[in-house]
């Protein structure tokens, strides 16, 4: 067991669970979008869809290890863009001739970290509109539609969802690379893997606020 935790503790180790977990994310986020489209086939198919999802037996259990899973990949990415950020500063002092490319990764850095804090505290307020103050509505349809039907919420979902989709795009190809399985051979069509993965979940999620808002909310 020693052994497994050192490994883990070493900067590939925390590379590699950084991938896995951001990729258990990207399959959440796929199950997610199937399963609120059922918003467009009817009131009873997306309270139903619901009902059977709390209807699992352990569902609080599974709730919380997704929480756990999305804590320790924003963890896990602070603390590996702290080591990233160290190592980027000594390469500078012993080798400047390198500066482009350092700055070429600090930018790609910078913009992943400020995505990656909008998403957190665009998920921060989703949460709690739709599972937390969810208790008092009947109808999860009812509830959605009471949420998104304000002006400022749908932009504020719709923005959110682009950031999540940017977030995603340059993570996919990213968690691949931190798997070992950056080959040349393999590179572009991860990148376009990713490409095509992004659009379609956002144009997904963003297509039902807006959809909401248009419509007249309920």
């Amino acid at each position: 067991m020693s052994w497994l935790i050192r490994t883990f503790a070493s900067p590939i180790g925390q590379k590699v669970l950084t991938a896995l977990t951001g990729l258990g994310l990207v399959g959440f986020l796929v199950m997610h979008l199937l399963g609120n489209l059922n918003l467009y086939r009817s009131e009873e198919a997306i309270n139903s869809y619901a009902k059977v999802l709390h209807d699992i037996p352990g569902f609080p259990l599974i709730e919380a290890g997704l929480v756990l899973c999305f804590l320790a990949h924003i963890a896990l990415v602070f603390n590996l863009t702290r080591i990233n950020r160290a190592a980027r500063n000594t390469d500078y002092k012993v080798k400047s001739t390198k500066q482009k490319g350092t700055w070429g990764r600090a930018l790609v850095s910078t913009y992943m970290g400020v995505s990656g804090v909008v998403v957190l505290l665009f998920i921060i307020v989703h949460v709690g509109d739709m599972r937390m103050a969810r208790g008092s509505y009947d109808s999860l349809y009812e509830h959605i539609h009471v949420v998104l039907g304000v002006g400022w919420k749908a932009a504020l979902y719709v923005v959110g969802s682009a950031f999540v989709g940017w977030h995603l795009w340059h993570g996919f190809q990213s968690s691949f690379r931190s798997l070992g399985l950056g080959h040349a051979k393999y590179s572009p069509l991860l990148e376009k893997a990713g490409m095509a993965l992004s659009i379609v979940l956002t144009l997904g999620f963003i297509s039902i606020p807006l959809w909401i808002y248009f419509k007249g909310g309920q």
